[in-house]
Parts: C-alpha cells; sequence; structure tokens
C-alpha cells in the first residue's frame, strides 16, 4: 500500500505495533485559532474517508 500525506503532513498509514494508525500533526496555531479549528476539521474529514 503506498502512503499518502494527510491535510496537516502526516503520513498514513503509519504503522505502529502490527496496525495502522492515523498520526495527527497539527503544528503551531498558538495565535490563529481559525487555522487551527481547519485544519483539525481537515484532518476528522481525512480520517472519515480513510477508515
Amino acid at each position: 500500500m503506498n502512503s499518502i500525506k494527510s491535510p496537516g503532513g502526516s503520513l498514513f498509514p503509519y504503522f505502529y505495533k502490527d496496525g495502522e494508525i492515523h498520526c495527527l500533526k497539527y503544528g503551531s496555531f498558538y495565535s490563529n485559532k481559525d487555522a487551527l479549528f481547519s485544519l483539525i476539521k481537515s484532518e476528522e474529514e481525512f480520517i472519515l474517508e480513510t477508515t
């Protein structure tokens, strides 16, 4: 299976202890909560599409 990148830049699938997990990467958005929440929403949609 080929790896793809999530909206936050994490590789999927990420193999851990004989299984696949979604690694979440939100970066540093301390001063821009709108960008943070937008990225969180994108990551949630990505997880739902790939499970």
